[in-house]
């Protein structure tokens, strides 16, 4: 067999070389990765060779066929094979993907993060096919069980969690139901090795009964253990309190162990001092009862004792014991005190000292401890407010007296659990204004309503008290211990206890900051211990520190800068006093006008009228009548039991007649009654919060007569609709409003608005109308004839859509809810000038308004109800703030900043002359010889 083998190899060398041609084409050599097939080595001329591509590759250029010549040369050819690629591999989720490259022979890598586990081959060639060996591979999470809950405890995932297991990276956080305490790391992992991180315990803390510290005081002195986070606040006897007497010059202090002195603030001494026994104390203020002429304390939580200036021995006055601890008496000038019980109860005195061991219900929680109350006067009513601390939460609790309701609201949290410093309340803008201040030096401001109350309840719900922070004060090196912030006015609040910023460590001041423009205005050091007490009495300050009690005066006059850049909130508000019905002796015996008398009804008086009127209809009645009768009967039964009801009665049926006519109205479009309507809101029973839809309605019907007289009256108009209604006016064509009747008095003060001069020209504060030439000079074009013709005297809208927008000027807002509502406002009106945007043609008007007011201060007067200077301002911040991006590319915008600018501008070269002035003055007065003009100036009154 191998013999033949042999023959065979000889018999083809034979033949493929035996040919004996010099011109033969061997076997051509050729570029890489080409494949040739076959074993030939000889070629005779004209013999072709079809070329390919070795597997994996892929021709790129060139022809795929070469010829043998007859010289013995192949053809030329440019073939060239590449490597096929691969597709690119996609990222691997929870993974991660290696490789160089993705052409015929490479290779990829995968890998998963920690905490996930690979299904399928971590490696993958590119195979000569242009595909991988093997497919992507996955990386699916290390599984754990649910997590371990401790005895007593609970835990909350950071995601939805089914079945029995979880999966790596699922988080958890541990609580334990109270009074337990969680000992251990709160959070929870599913960690990669498929268990969870170890498990807290949740363990029982409890603490004895704090003990008092010496010349000092705490908030709680109940003999009871206290759970974890329940905080007993713990304070120096500085003043345990200092109470206005008879009028603003004379005021009780009660000192922190056993006696209350009467002090004339003008003479700085003392008139009389009262003491009680050694071994007893006094726990609350002394109060003055205005109606009696009387001064009453509590001694020894429970002892009531009230006495005459006249009385020298208290063992010798009034005494009466009640039966449940007192917290404080509290007193103002023309009411009756009223006796706050440590667990929130409260009884007039007369009431109480009738019956002293009448039984007194609790009001707050076992738990609940007050830290803080006070009273005040709102709407002819008086309220007292108080405070409480449970577990680390803080309560607010407004009660209201005669008729008795009661409201609980919930401070927020402030993290890390803090506990205010300091509360106080004021009244203002038909709110209560609360003021409360942390150890952190945030200075947080909440108001409330002193509407809609609801009724006493055992178990009160606690609402949600918002708020907004209203300062950040320094607090040095760690947080504050002993400090107290004082409402002044809007702008101005006065703190003790706070670090100066420019000061030393160890010095105490009393600070007054302004909380427009956060910034501190005043500072007075104090020597000795401060106390963080705090009071204020008619333009003076009370601050007990050391051994001495300062009585300083003070006054925060309003900046006409400040009010210019629209700071001030508190505008013209003599003009929404409602002018009494009936005339003030008070008045009339200080020479100020009278009004016309008329004769007072007596409850007898009243029910003759009522005998001898024609009978009408009950307001149940009426409610059923509204909802089927036809519109004229409607109105004529309305119209008759508004004539003839009583004005009490009408204060709590106003509300259902219109929201009965309004619920009607919006359900059928031919029912409407315009007048009625109008004649509810003037009885000014009625607001938005109680009827919300009336204004609705009333821009629906294209009612703005109705649409102004809500403005006017309704004090809780939300800023959405103070919004929907300022595009409706605006977006009103003129033909239209000029239709419209509105108030007699808002056409007149635009009538004579508009009727000024246009010529006069004068000087406020420091600016005058022609510094606006510079600004109208940098203007070009129709932007320069805008602010031309603002500045001359051209309202740029339409008499009656003035009135109306004059009404929006005026209406009460917050800028946190009003600036997004702005944002929103984006419709076009025609006016005489061109079309552009709404807010355009608003700024035009208010810039308007500004300039004729700067040339004349007595527009706004207080008779005529007219939008102030500051309220024009506030408004042109806002539009400022809601759409700068826009409006300060265009010319109108950019006059009016540059108008502002100059009017800022003279404000400060004003004040900058004024203070060269007053240095003048005050070296003139130093060359002078003093002579005493029978003045005080109160310092300090020493506390014996």
């Amino acid at each position: 067999m191998e013999r033949n083998l042999f023959l065979l190899t000889l018999v083809v060398g034979f033949i493929t070389d035996g040919s004996g041609q010099d011109n033969v084409c061997t076997r051509p050599e050729l570029n890489v990765n080409i494949l040739l097939e076959g074993l030939q080595r000889y070629f005779n001329p004209g013999e072709e060779l079809v070329l390919s591509c070795e597997p994996g590759y892929t021709p790129l250029s060139g022809p795929r066929k070469i010829i043998c010549r007859v010289n013995g040369e192949w053809t030329k050819t440019k073939l060239l094979c590449i490597p096929k690629r691969c597709p690119y591999p996609e990222s691997l989720l929870n993974g991660e993907v290696y490789y160089t490259d993705t052409v015929y022979g490479s290779t990829i890598n995968y890998t998963c993060d920690e905490g996930y586990t690979m299904n399928g081959a971590d490696v993958s060639e590119c195979l000569s096919n242009g595909m991988w060996s093997n497919p992507a591979p996955e990386c699916k999470a290390v599984q754990c069980g649910l997590a371990p809950i401790p005895q007593f405890g609970k835990i909350i995932y950071n995601k939805h969690v089914e079945g029995n297991t979880t999966s790596y990276g699922t988080q958890g956080t541990y609580q334990c139901l109270p009074p337990y305490v969680l000992f251990g790391d709160a959070k929870a992992e599913c960690t990669s090795n498929g268990n969870w991180t170890k498990m807290p315990e949740c363990r029982v803390v409890s603490c004895p009964p704090p003990e008092n510290i010496e010349r000092g005081y705490m908030s709680s002195n109940a003999k009871r253990t206290y759970d974890y986070t329940e905080t007993i606040k713990y304070g120096c006897h500085g003043d345990h309190g200092i109470e206005v007497e008879r009028d603003n010059d004379h005021v009780i202090v009660t000192d922190s162990s056993r006696s209350v002195t009467l002090y004339m603030v003008s003479d700085q001494k003392p008139l009389s001092t009262w003491t009680v026994k050694q071994g007893q104390t006094f726990t609350c203020p002394a109060v003055y009862n205005s109606q009696t002429k009387e001064y009453v304390a509590v001694s020894d939580s429970k002892v009531i004792r009230i006495w005459k200036e006249e009385d020298m021995l208290l063992d010798k006055v009034f005494k009466s014991t009640v039966s449940s601890d007192i917290w404080s008496i509290h007193s103002i000038p023309g009411g009756e005190p009223v006796v706050l019980f440590k667990k929130g109860a409260m009884r007039l005195l007369d009431s109480l000292l009738t019956a002293p061991q009448q039984p007194i219900e609790e009001v707050i929680s076992q738990e609940e401890t007050i830290w803080w109350s006070t009273n005040l006067m709102a709407e002819s009513q008086q309220f007292v407010i108080f405070t409480t601390e449970q577990k680390g939460n803080h309560f607010l609790y407004l009660q209201r007296l005669n008729p008795n309701t009661l409201q609980r609201y919930q401070l927020e949290r402030e993290e890390p659990v803090l506990s205010p410093l300091s509360f106080c309340a004021s009244y203002r803008d038909k709110h209560i204004c609360l003021l409360y201040l942390y150890p952190n030096g945030h200075l947080y401001q909440s108001t409330l309503s002193v509407r809609n109350l609801g009724g006493v309840s055992e178990e009160a719900q606690a609402l949600p008290l918002s708020r907004s922070l209203l300062l950040s004060l320094p607090v040095g090196e760690g947080p504050l211990k002993a400090a107290s912030a004082l409402i002044l006015d809007e702008a101005h609040v006065a703190v003790v206890g706070v670090p100066h910023p420019s000061a030393g460590a160890g010095k105490d001041f009393l600070c007054i900051w302004n909380t427009n423009f956060q910034t501190l205005q005043a500072g007075k050091e104090m020597a000795g211990q401060i106390y963080g007490q705090l009071w204020r009495y008619s333009n003076k300050l009370f601050i007990p520190h050391g051994k001495m009690l300062s009585v300083i005066p003070y006054e925060c006059p309003k900046s006409c800068l400040s009010s210019a850049l629209g700071k001030l909130r508190q505008a013209k508000t003599e003009e929404q006093c409602v002018i009494p019905s009936v005339p003030s002796w008070s008045n009339i015996l200080h020479g100020e006008n009278a009004q016309p008398p008329r004769t007072l009804q007596t409850r007898k008086t009243r029910a003759t009228r009522k005998t001898q009127s024609t009978p009408c209809l009950t307001v149940e009645k009426v409610l059923e009548l509204i909802k089927t009768a036809p519109l004229e009967e409607v109105q004529k039964e309305v119209e008759e039991l508004l004539s003839h009801a009583d004005s009490q009665d009408l204060q709590f049926s106003v509300g259902h007649l219109a929201s009965a006519l309004v619920s009607r109205s919006l359900a059928n479009p031919s029912f409407y009654t315009s007048d009625i309507l109008v004649q509810l809101v003037r009885t000014q029973f009625l607001c938005h919060s109680v009827c919300p839809d009336l204004l609705l309605l009333a821009l629906e019907r294209k009612d703005y007569f109705l649409c102004q007289l809500c403005l006017q009256f309704f004090p809780d108009i939300p800023e959405a609709m103070t919004c929907a209604c300022l595009k409706a006016f605006i977006s009103m064509p003129d033909a239209d409003a000029e239709k419209v009747t509105l108030e007699p008095d808002s056409i007149s003060f635009m009538e004579a608005l508009i009727a000024r001069e246009h010529g006069e020209a004068s000087v406020q504060n420091g600016f005058s109308s022609s510094d606006d030439k510079d600004c109208s000079d940098a203007l070009e074009g129709d932007g320069k004839a805008r602010i031309s013709a603002a500045s001359e005297g051209i309202c740029p809208v339409e008499l009656h859509k003035a009135a109306l927008l004059n009404e929006v000027l005026q209406t009460a807002y917050s800028d946190t809810f009003l600036l997004p509502h702005l944002k929103d406002l984006s419709s076009r009106q025609n006016n005489k000038f061109s079309f552009f945007p709404f807010n355009q043609l608003f700024l035009q008007y208010l810039h308007y308004l500004y300039l004729r007011y700067c040339q004349d201060a007595s527009l706004s007067k207080p008779d005529v109800r007219s939008p102030s200077l500051t309220q024009i301002m506030d408004w042109i911040c806002l539009l400022l703030d809601a759409h700068f991006t826009v409006l300060v590319m265009t010319p109108e915008a950019r006059g009016l900043l540059m108008s502002l600018h100059i009017f800022v501008k003279s404000q400060v070269k004003l004040v900058s002359e004024l203070g060269k002035i007053e240095a003048s003055f005050q070296e003139l007065d130093k060359m002078k010889v003093k002579r005493d003009v029978a003045q005080y100036s109160i310092e300090i009154i020493e506390l014996l």
